[in-house]
């Protein structure tokens, strides 16, 4: 019995170690199997991290090389061209070189922009760039700055001349259009030169020179160049004068206004006396109307000089008129950057009224420089028309004013430019061209007004051909205001 019980026990124990060992390898087993796929993981793992690893190296390395480049037209960035233009310079130190800049600038580009949109002028940009690269050598360089303006290093050069070949190259390379989306976009440009070491030994003054000969060739019109030169620096320095001094307190009480009157020959009367303005600048002397109104428009003044001198010009008639001198208009002038601003025409007929003056009795001289089509300005012009407001073209047949404009905006008065006038008595030219002008404007229904008249002469010759309204130095000089009433009156009275 007892011989069967332990057998019993025997076999149990040994089941028992049996289930414990074959338990134990199958642990064994399935730790084996997660370290394998632990181990797997790991590895999978570990060549993740060194994919990523070089993607990332990768990745510095392209955001890197991206960062030396302009993202518009893959240039290379200011800073490289800055430095491109050091090495220059030191090399034109060591070994006598000429090395030249050139500031580039695209003329009306905020039209292409606003017709394209920022993405589409982006690849208006990458063309020119590319044909920049096509018209310099490989020693040269170029990179953007700013929107539209390109520099230019023109390195190792024989002769300062050879940058108007490379210039010429330029404008040649942009003599075909630039085409984006079945649109074509002629392009023209001012460019300005410096030269080293003529205009300067170092890359700061040259990148200065050069934008300075860029704003003044960008004034002599479109696909303009210009070497720097003194001259440059003397009016850049009088600007710079001009502009702070505009920003002073007593700016107003510098000025003086001025008036000359149009004589209406057949009555022999003054029609009209147009006001003008002069800077009395206590370090550079008589400042005269149209540099004065540059300045104020450079300065962000143009707006509030032109109000101020209408509202002082509409008072002086009133006063006038209260000592018995009557002129039935009063001229002041006006530039097209005023006619552009949206608040011109509202801020002009407040201020009328504010002083009680009748807005038919103004007379707007609109200068021709800038004065252009748009859809804004034929706005502006409806505008005063609306009120009743007269409108002249000062110095017509000069500046940016064409005849076709005559067609879209209502003029009431075009004041012929005084060049017509000069040798009118001996040019028969000048004399078929200013009857020709003078029968449109009678076509048209607009008062035409001669000016430029310094001789009696020409006065004579002009009466006998019938031209009825006229002005000039001969008639009446500009005078003051206070000089001009007694004048005036006096006049009046022996016409009367």
């Amino acid at each position: 019995m007892l011989h069967q019980i332990f057998s019993i026990v025997s076999i149990i124990l040994i089941i028992v170690l049996f289930t414990y060992v074959l338990g134990s390898a199958y642990q064994l087993i399935r730790l084996r199997k997660k370290l394998f796929t632990n181990q797997s993981a790991l590895m999978v793992a570990a060549q993740n991290e060194r994919d990523l690893s070089a993607e990332i190296a990768e990745l510095k390395a392209k955001t890197a090389q991206q960062a030396l480049k302009d993202l518009a037209t893959d240039l290379p960035i200011w800073e490289i061209f800055k430095d491109d233009l050091e090495r220059a310079v030191e090399n034109g130190q060591r070994f006598h070189y000429i090395v030249g800049v050139l500031c580039l600038d695209v003329d009306d580009f905020h039209v292409v922009n606003n017709a394209l949109g920022h993405k589409l002028s982006n690849r208006v940009l990458k063309e020119v760039s590319l044909r920049i690269l096509s018209s310099i050598r490989k020693i040269d360089a170029v990179t953007r700055y700013g929107k539209d303006t390109f520099f230019i290093l023109l390195a190792q050069l024989a002769r300062p001349e050879v940058a108007a070949v490379v210039v010429q190259r330029l404008f040649h390379a942009f003599a075909e259009p630039i085409r984006i989306d079945g649109q074509e976009f002629n392009i023209t440009m001012g460019i300005g030169i410096a030269i080293y070491p003529v205009d300067g030994t170092d890359s700061d003054t040259l990148i200065h020179k050069a934008e300075q000969a860029l704003y003044e060739a960008k004034i002599q019109g479109k696909n303009s160049y210009l070497f720097y030169h003194a001259e440059i620096q003397q009016r850049g320095q009088r600007e710079f004068i001009l502009r702070a001094s505009a920003s002073q307190e007593n700016f107003y009480q510098q000025l003086e206004i001025f008036y000359q009157p149009i004589l209406d020959a057949k009555q022999g009367m003054v029609i009209c006396m147009d006001a003008n303005i002069r800077w009395h600048h206590a370090e550079l002397g008589l400042i005269e109307s149209a540099e004065l109104f540059e300045i104020a428009k450079a300065c962000g003044k143009i707006m509030g000089l032109g109000q101020w001198l209408t509202q002082q010009a509409c008072r002086r008639l009133q006063n006038w008129r209260s000592l018995g001198f009557n002129p039935k208009y009063i001229g002041v002038p006006v530039a097209a950057a005023q006619l552009n601003h949206p608040q011109f025409v509202p801020h002009l007929a407040e201020m009328l009224r504010e002083i009680n003056f009748e807005p038919s009795e103004l007379v707007l001289n609109i200068s021709t420089i800038g004065l252009v089509y748009s859809e804004n300005m034929n706005k502006t012009f409806h505008m005063l028309n609306h009120l009743g407001i007269k409108i002249a073209i000062d110095d017509f047949g000069s500046g940016d004013f064409s005849f076709k404009l005559l067609k879209y905006f209502n003029i009431d008065c075009l004041k012929l430019d005084a060049i017509f006038i000069k040798d009118f008595v001996k040019n028969d030219k000048s004399q078929v061209l200013v009857n020709a002008i003078f029968t449109l404007a009678a076509t048209l229904n607009i008062m035409l007004v001669i000016k430029g008249i310094e001789n009696e002469e020409q006065r004579k010759l002009l009466q006998v051909a019938g031209y009825q309204y006229l002005q000039g130095r001969l008639l009446t000089s500009s005078l003051s205001a206070e000089k001009k009433i007694p004048q005036m009156l006096e006049e009046e009275h022996s016409a009367h």
